[in-house]
């Protein structure tokens, strides 16, 4: 960031980067420190950027019920098996690609310039 920052660019990293402005990179943080010192909307910001945070801070750390993760493997291991293409489009693509072969598009056609068959030939009326 340019040594002076504005409100609305302050406002930009507050919302990106957090309200600990020792994360922030070295020149936007400095700049940060600068526009806090003499804007009091700038403080006003970061005092509800900390804010909130701390009322987001669970008060109590969660747990997860007891056995949940030998449940979750068992209900795994019922699944029935499926072999699965690691791309989730692959299927499709490979229908794609044998259709490309026999000279057909998706749409019913030819591939560019090469013959059509008579079903796709008819003209509508």
């Amino acid at each position: 960031m340019a040594p002076g920052m504005t409100l609305a660019e302050f406002q930009d990293l507050l919302d990106r980067l957090g309200d600990d402005l020792e994360s922030w990179p070295p020149a936007s943080s400095e700049a940060a420190t600068a526009l806090l010192r003499q804007h009091p909307a700038a403080r006003e910001a970061l005092r509800e950027a900390e804010a909130l945070r701390e009322a987001l801070r669970p008060t109590e750390p969660v747990h997860a019920p007891a056995g949940l993760a030998a449940r979750i493997a068992l209900a795994a291991r019922m699944l029935p098996q499926q072999s699965t293409p690691a791309d989730p489009d692959s299927g499709s693509r490979l229908a794609s690609d044998a259709a490309e072969k026999k000279g057909v598009t998706a749409t019913g056609g030819s591939p560019a310039g090469g013959p059509q068959r008579a079903s796709s030939r008819r003209k509508a009326d």
